[in-house]
């Protein structure tokens, strides 16, 4: 009699094989496993396809129920929390948005040549990443009927009026723009900065400017090498200065700097000054404009005069802040007497000096920048009006009443009274017909003897040709 089968199996019932039987079932039940994971597979795809397809469906009809969901509001005025929500993102719409409403350009005079007569823009506005913006913003640039955020090559930026924005204008010798995008200035770059006007990026003065910085390779700078940024009349984005050596007392080599846009900022920051122990004043005495950002003049322990600065008159807007704090003490600043000199205004000052007033009580000086009781006061210069003296014609000796040269209280050469220079104009134009008339003469007089010339040399060659012909 055979023995009984064993049919003893695994316990774990998800193998596919049975250890009592033999080989042949055995590579059977194999291969039916894989066809079994293979249709698990293709579920899953088609579980995952189809789960994406109603995910894209979905929002794609999100997408196209927007312009729809506009029709419907001129149509009958109605108001959906949830559409709401995505139109009042700029890029709800597909090309711009100009008051909530999508359009595929901003109303311009560009965009008013290429439409019909019936279908003109009655209000032209600017083109502000995508949407319609009637100003531009004051860190940018009005280029055409764009706001940029820098004028492209061959143009400059320019202020025609200080109630509009700045415009992008066409020059010839355009003034100097740097890409500057370092972490900090230091010896390795500064040569960089050299005769740069316009900054594009950021300035960072820190501790490792002058110490160097052996992670960077970078080897340690004097301090008058700062020297270099003299020129520079605007940054782009913030600046930045901390932990100045004993040597550094003021930022004069930033004495021209008059712009700074804060198109980006250090936390909200676009003017930062801290930690600077030997800092006495900041002598930014061109600084009128902080588009942008912040203001923070912190932990100066020796700076004065920076309590009496109203920056307010530099900012944009009214969301603009400033923290002055944590610097020498007022009544310590006035006992040492570092005060503003008498010559300035109640809106402060940057420094000790008669040219560091923001704004003076009396005249400034255009040349120097300097606050005086009168122009009488300083000499070859004149009152101009606007409480502004300007300097005198360079052939002007003793002073003027004017910029012109006949405005002269006395010549540094020679002056030349009304009839006589009426009389060297009439020499002028009369040596000047004459020597006309004299080219015209000589010109006359070479083309007849080249004439002269031309027929006697036809002369001989015909009478030599006709003794050779007989």
């Amino acid at each position: 009699m055979d023995p009984p089968e064993n049919k003893t199996r695994s316990t774990k019932s998800h193998f596919c094989y049975d250890e009592n039987i033999k080989k042949t079932k055995t590579k059977k039940k194999i291969l039916s496993c894989k066809n079994q994971i293979k249709s698990n597979h293709i579920y899953l795809s088609i579980y995952l396809s189809i789960y994406l397809s109603i995910y894209l469906s979905i929002y794609l009809s999100i997408y196209h129920i927007v312009p729809i969901y506009q029709l419907l509001l001129k149509a009958n005025k109605m108001k959906i929390s949830f559409l709401d929500s995505f139109l009042s993102r700029p890029n709800a719409c597909r090309n711009y948005n100009n008051d909530g409403e999508c359009i595929e350009e901003c109303p311009s005079t560009r965009s008013n040549r290429r439409r019909p007569k019936d279908q003109l823009f009655t209000q032209n506005k600017f083109t502000f990443d995508d949407v319609c913006v009637n100003e531009c913003p004051d860190y940018t640039y009005q280029y055409e009927d764009t706001c940029v955020l820098s004028c492209p090559r061959g143009t400059t930026p320019m202020k025609i009026n200080p109630l509009s924005a700045r415009v992008c204008t066409r020059c010839k010798k355009c003034a100097k723009e740097c890409v500057f995008e370092e972490d900090f200035v230091h010896a390795g770059n500064i040569d960089l900065l050299k005769d740069c006007v316009i900054v594009k990026g950021h300035l960072a003065i820190v501790k490792a400017t002058f110490q160097g910085d052996r992670y960077h390779k970078v080897p340690p700078m004097s301090p008058s090498r700062l020297d270099v940024l003299k020129s520079i009349k605007e940054i782009t984005q913030f600046l930045y200065v901390s932990d100045t050596p004993a040597s550094v007392t003021s930022l004069r080599m930033l004495r021209n700097l008059q712009i700074i846009d804060g198109q980006k900022t250090l936390n909200g920051y676009a003017l930062a000054v801290v930690f600077c122990k030997s800092l006495q004043s900041l002598g930014l005495n061109s600084l009128r404009h902080i588009y942008r950002g912040n203001v923070m003049i912190r932990k100066n322990p020796n700076l004065c005069y920076a309590h009496t600065i109203n920056m307010t008159h530099m900012f944009s807007t009214y969301e603009q802040k400033t923290v002055i704090k944590d610097n020498k003490d007022r009544i310590a600043c006035r006992s040492t007497g570092q005060v503003c000199d008498y010559q300035c205004k109640l809106s402060g000052c940057w420094g000790p000096d008669a040219e560091d007033c923001i704004e003076c009580i009396n005249y400034r000086v255009e040349e120097t920048g300097k606050c005086v009781p009168s122009c009488w006061n300083v000499s070859m210069v004149f009152d101009s009006g606007m409480n502004t003296c300007k300097p005198c014609h360079e052939e002007c000796e003793n002073g003027c009443t004017g910029s012109g040269p006949n405005q002269c209280f006395s010549c540094l050469n020679v002056k030349v009274r009304k009839f006589l220079f009426i009389f060297m104009s009439a020499c002028f134009f009369l040596s000047f017909f004459l020597s006309f008339f004299q080219t015209v003469y000589i010109f006359v007089h070479l083309s007849f003897c080249f004439i002269y010339l031309s027929i006697y040399l036809s002369i001989y060659l015909s009478i030599y040709l006709l003794g050779c012909a007989t």
